[in-house]
Formats: structure tokens, sequence, C-alpha cells
């Protein structure tokens, strides 16, 4: 990427100087394109930057997702050629070949097209995503021996349990290689549910596939990797995120399924009643000031976020994300994914993010001291902000805060609320818990939030502004096994479930 087109992205407002920046360091350990790693760091559309990209150096931009291929024009071009220089054949007219690439002036890369074709042969270059020219060359080439074995059966496996964790509602897969089996399992309803086996000499061949699919160094083995990828499934576009995690017996591969079919729940739906609706609603229209949700990691707390956020109208705010990783795409909401650490991290991602003017921030998690400084400092310098941490319960979210370094009296004067929350299985609407088809025999069918809430009032605010952290009767609360009862006495989930997902009551 030439420096015109970066000061083009930067003029355009597209990229802010610190991405720009956070990319270029990210370059210099990674042999990927620039325009590569904005798309990955989440700092730009793929789509955007092959549009700016195309008008910069007159190559017309392509979306392969929309293509049919024919794989008689495919194969012309042999399969490591096309992975190494990532380009793609994508039609023929007589003796002009179409070409998408990730880089059209790539000059080693047309090299390497004129000397596998005639002299005769034409071409003519497009722009295409890196991730979808992988993503192609994965679904478009036939079956083949070697490092790149994409034989008939692994595409199936893959693609039946594709289809099952869709038709399971499941939020993941796991490929679990063991010393002499292939252990895959859907988590459906936050529980993990073991499927057939298969035998441990299909992984190498499977580990490829996934690895192709998800755009990841397939030579890579040692170190875990993260990629995505898309694919038309009962017809319609399903995005999976993988990462990849090396153990004992091979890499583990973990598959996160974001149907953008689901659609989001709303405050009722997700299991909030209407008290606690009410306050959140009301909280979330605040112009300033830090809502702070906790919980383990699959209790729900991002959702629940998002919910918040889609709510909000971003037509007079300008809002903004911190995440890792993106799990839904909201419209008119400007999302970032935190990738790597070093590059950017969740506390200079707030510093960036306070120079592009927001009213709303939401940061995926505070981990840090200095994560959870900025975030009270955004909130103190008119922002709303709303994120989560680890803690059990409405209070220890409190302690957990004053443990990062944050001072008490800037809580008591900056902390509109905190909320904690779990969630069950629903008893199943079909059978009520009496095992039916819809179920899948286990008398649970959908979760719901558990959840208790600390609204810092008046009251509360002095006292924690005085150092106060102990009397009950100042800091009120419901505990989660209370509200989970009420949600077994309501006939939502059962006494079972509430013990399985909160614990007996201290």
């Amino acid at each position: 990427m030439g420096v015109r087109l970066r000061e083009k992205l930067l003029n355009s407002k597209l990229i802010t100087p610190e991405q720009l920046q956070a990319a270029l360091v990210q370059q210099r350990h990674k042999q990927q394109f620039l325009g590569e790693i904005l798309v990955n760091l989440g700092f730009i559309d793929s789509l955007v930057l092959q549009h700016m990209l195309a008008e910069h150096n007159g190559y017309p931009a392509i979306n392969l997702d929309t293509l049919t291929f024919d794989e008689d024009v495919i194969v012309r071009l042999p399969r490591a050629l096309a992975i190494q220089h990532r380009m793609l054949i994508f039609a023929e007219e007589k003796e002009l070949s179409h070409i998408a690439m990730a880089d059209p002036e790539d000059v080693f890369a047309k090299d390497a097209l004129r000397n596998h074709f005639t002299a005769s042969t034409q071409f003519c270059y497009y722009h295409a995503s890196p991730q979808q020219i992988l993503q192609s060359i994965a679904r478009a080439y036939p079956p083949e021996e070697g490092a790149f074995s994409q034989d008939a059966e692994v595409i199936r496996i893959i693609e039946d349990f594709l289809l099952k964790a869709l038709r399971a509602n499941a939020s993941d897969i796991h490929f679990q290689p063991e010393e002499s089996i292939i252990s895959i399992k859907l988590r459906c309803d936050g529980l993990l549910q073991p499927g057939q086996p298969l035998h441990k000499n299909l992984w190498p061949a499977l580990c490829v596939r996934l690895k192709i699919l998800a755009g990841l160094d397939i030579a890579e083995s040692r170190r875990p990797q993260s990629g995505h990828f898309a694919c038309a499934l009962y017809g319609r576009m399903v995005n999976f995120r993988t990462s990849t995690h090396p153990t004992l017996h091979g890499e583990n591969i973990v598959v996160r399924i974001l149907d953008p079919a689901k659609k989001l729940l709303n405050l009722e739906e997700l299991g909030f009643d209407a008290t606690q609706r009410a306050l959140l609603t009301k909280l979330a229209g605040s112009p300033q000031g830090l809502i702070v949700l906790s919980g383990p990691t699959g209790s729900g707390k991002t959702t629940t976020l998002y919910t918040l956020l889609a709510g909000m109208d971003s037509h007079t705010r300008h809002i903004a994300t911190l995440e890792q990783p993106i799990e839904y795409r909201l419209s008119g909401i400007r999302q970032t994914e935190i990738r790597d650490k070093e590059v950017l991290s969740f506390a200079n991602g707030i510093r960036s993010l306070l120079r592009q003017d927001p009213d709303v921030l939401m940061i995926g998690e505070v981990r840090d001291e200095e994560t959870a400084q900025m975030a009270v400092r955004a909130a103190m310098t008119g922002h709303l902000v709303l994120t989560t941490v680890h803690a059990n319960d409405c209070l220890a979210t409190i302690t957990r805060l004053l443990d990062l370094g944050v001072p008490l009296p800037s809580l008591a004067n900056h902390l509109l609320c905190t909320v904690s929350q779990r969630l069950v299985r629903k008893l199943c609407d079909s059978c009520q818990g009496q095992r039916c088809e819809v179920c899948q025999h286990s008398g649970y069918h959908g979760r719901t939030v558990v959840a208790t809430m600390l609204p810092v009032t008046p009251e509360i605010s002095r006292e924690m502004a005085r150092g106060e952290m102990a009397s009950s009767v100042i800091y009120p609360q419901t505990s989660l096994w209370q509200a989970g009862l009420a949600k077994v006495a309501a006939g939502i989930t059962t006494h079972a479930e509430i013990l399985r997902a909160i614990g007996e009551p201290l």
C-alpha cells in the first residue's frame, strides 16, 4: 500500500493515524499486506478497502462471495500457485483470463502467471479481499492428494458438522484430537454435547481443511492461530471464527458460529424482569457514567451489552466499541476488534477513541489496571461507558474495580450501576421438561438470564465517597440464588439448573 493511498485513507477518515501506526507496527512482525492487517484488526471493512484500492490504482474491485466458479477454469492455475500469490482465475473469454488478486500490482505474481500460461494469454486483473481469495480456493478447488488434501470425505465431514451445529443452534464446534480418536463436540445452551468420534488418521486432512477455510498458516502447528470464514448453508451466509491451540495430541480447533440470521434479542427476551428492563433502559440513555456487567465467561454479558447498544440512537450518538472478538455486527456503530495486544490494547484503544469524539464507548472487558483507569477516566470526561469484568456479584464488581486501582471516590461519582448475571437453560416449551425431539431429549431448549442489579443511588454514592463498603443495608441486592429461585417458581427453569449454573447459596 503506497504512501498516497495511506494519506487518502486518513483524509477520508476511514482510519485514524493511531490505527495506521498500529497496523504498520504489526506489519513489521508479519508478512502480510498492510491493507489485510487493517482489515484483520477491524479498522476498515474489506470491501470498502478494495473499492478504495480500485479507485486509487485503476484496477476494478470484485466481491468473490457473489460469484459462482467454473471448476474447469479454476484449475488452470495450480492450487499452490494460487495460495502463494493469493490470486484466482474466476472467468475466461477466449484468450482473456480474469484474475482476482490481493495485490494486482504484485509483479512477482504476474510473472508467475505469464510463466504458467501461453504467451498469447491476456490478463484482466481485479482487486479482491485476501480472505475471500483463500476461502474461494478452499471451496472451489477439487480434491487432491498431498499437503493440501481436500478429499471428498473430509469436505463432507466438515460440512456435515457445520450443518448439524446450525440445526442444533450450537454456539461452538470443538475438534479435539486425542491419542487414537478425534473427539468432536457441540456446545448447545452452554453445555458441551459429545458427538460421534472419528479415527485419528483423518485429523491431518481435517486440520488442513479447517485452516485453509479460515485463512490460517497450514505449516504452523506450534503457535495458536485465529481466523474466520463464511459459507452458504441452508440458503444463507453464515460466519465462522476459528481458533487453534497446540496440545499433546495435536492442534485443538474450536469453530465459533456467528449466524447473522440469528436476531439480537431484546432485554425481555433475554430474561430481564420489568424492573430491571426499566432501569437498564433509563441508564443506557445517560449522557455519561459507567455501567459494569459481571459474571464468568459464557454468562451472556457481551450479549446484554449488544442489546443495550442496539437500543440506542446511533444517528444522534456516536457509539464506538473495542471488542475481542466482534461477535455481532451492529449497523451504525463503529466497532473495533482487539486482535494483538502489542499492536492495540484496550487501554490504547480507549485513548484513540476518545479523540474520535464519541458519546458512548463499549469496552469488551476490563482486565488490567490501565484499562480500568482509562474506562473510569472516559466516564469522568462526559462519556457513557459500558463494560464487563469477571466478578461473582454486584458488590464484588466494585471490589474488583478497586483491586484494579480505581479510587473509591471516582466510582462514587461516576458508577451508575453494576449488573451480575448468569445463563441458565429454560424448560422446553414443547414438552415442559418431558424430553422431546425439539429439545433433543434433554428437557431444555434455549437459555435465559438470571440477573441481579445494584444501581448506585445518591445514598450509596455518598457512602462510597466516604469509603464505606460494608453495609448490606446501604447496598441492598437480591442474590443470584434468589433471582434463580424466582425463575424456578415461574416455571421457566429447574432447581437442578440453578444449582448447576449458580451453585449453593453461601
